[in-house]
């Protein structure tokens, strides 16, 4: 699949369709968090989206996350489409694989 082919969302109008208090600034502060991508998708159903945390002098770590339009973002394991481990990239071009991989994006 090319770039030019898969949905995209803007984060902002995530944050407007999100339950919860995922994208305040209050939890984003909390957690050091940082949307490090725009959110992508091959279907328009389930769009997938990097995030990097950073606690105290710890190195900054990259999140893959999923979000739906029932307003649900979670973290994802591409390879089981389940659930995974919060901060499971140590680096943004690890986590940036795996997002391309989450949406049938092909490299040339």
């Amino acid at each position: 699949m090319k770039m030019k082919d898969l949905h995209r969302i803007e984060i902002s109008n995530m944050k407007r369709m999100t339950k919860g208090h995922f994208f305040d600034d209050e939890t984003m502060s909390f957690f050091n968090s940082r949307v490090e991508t725009v959110a992508l998708s091959k279907d328009n159903k389930k769009y997938y989206f990097v995030t990097s945390e950073k606690y105290k002098d710890e190195r900054r770590q990259y999140t893959l996350r999923s979000f739906d339009f029932d307003g649900m973002v979670t973290i994802t394991n591409v390879k089981t489409a389940e659930n995974h481990d919060f901060q499971q990239y140590s680096t943004i071009a690890k986590a940036m694989t795996e997002l391309e991989k989450s949406v049938g994006y092909i490299r040339k």
